[in-house]
């Protein structure tokens, strides 16, 4: 993660990256998928490419994080 802020890093260092990003998390957290979310902030302010929506997966969740996986995916999939 630290690679990802360092500021010495170009705005278009990753220009070339296509990337999606699913995180693994609990929403009782108070820092629900933080890190997920950190990722994704850092490859965008380097310039990479997102091929989808960031996914959020919940192990609170009605059918698990696997529920938000099996939606989040596809769309993955059909635009790599």
């Amino acid at each position: 993660m630290k690679n990802l802020q360092d500021s010495s890093l170009e705005s278009d260092h990753l220009k070339n990256v296509k990337f999606a990003v699913f995180g693994l998390g609990d929403s009782s957290y108070v820092y629900y998928n933080k890190s997920a979310k950190d990722v994704e902030e850092g490859f965008l302010k380097l310039g990479a490419q997102k091929l989808s929506a960031i996914g959020l997966g919940d192990d609170k969740g009605e059918e698990g994080w696997e529920g938000t996986y099996d939606e989040w995916m596809p769309e993955v999939f059909n635009e790599s």
